[in-house]
């Protein structure tokens, strides 16, 4: 939770959300952030000691669906505007759609990068 928080929080503060001029592309921005990084991260939960890609998306192709249909609808949340002004989002994000994806992604990374140094430390494990 930690670790989506502080992307988040990153996110806001990199968009200029101090600045009240600025406030609504952080709020959209944050609002992205915090989704995709919610549905990355919980492809990094299926395990505690594999990685996703050590899984493959066959280990649980529910959970697959389920993310993409999420970031899909995340997605339409953002880009169509009758969503836009049901979620009270007023802005595109043009070029910062590489800085949501960047930040959504950190806490997956974190993770899984814990995940390989365990087994690079700690050796195979019965059941892996």
């Amino acid at each position: 939770g930690g670790l989506v928080a502080t992307a988040v929080l990153l996110a806001f503060l990199a968009t200029g959300g101090a600045d009240p001029a600025r406030l609504p592309h952080a709020r959209t921005v944050t609002f992205c952030v915090a989704a995709f990084a919610q549905l990355l991260f919980a492809l990094g939960c299926r395990s505690e000691r594999r990685t996703c890609w050590q899984l493959g998306p066959a280990a649980n192709p529910v959970l697959i669906v389920a993310v993409t249909v999420s970031a899909l609808l995340q997605a339409t949340a953002v880009l169509l505007p009758p969503a836009r002004s049901v979620f009270d989002v007023h802005t595109r994000l043009g070029g910062d759609w590489a800085l949501v994806l960047l930040l959504a992604a950190a806490p997956l990374a974190v993770v899984e990068a814990t995940k390989l140094v365990r087994q690079a430390v700690g050796g195979p494990r019965p059941g892996d």
